[in-house]
């Protein structure tokens, strides 16, 4: 089965990645990699490469 792994968007609340978390699945913030101010392509393009 493919792991699934989410990217929270500056939009959403921060507490949205804890209820994922607690539902199994990994999630990275983009206000914790540095990418908050980024557009949304940008976002997709690194995020699709790591």
């Amino acid at each position: 089965m493919p792991e699934i792994k989410f990217l929270l968007d500056a939009d959403m609340p921060r507490s949205s990645a804890g209820m994922i978390k607690s539902c199994g699945y990994e999630v990275e913030d983009v206000r914790d990699i540095g990418m908050c101010s980024a557009k949304d392509k940008e976002i997709i393009e690194i995020w699709l490469m790591g």
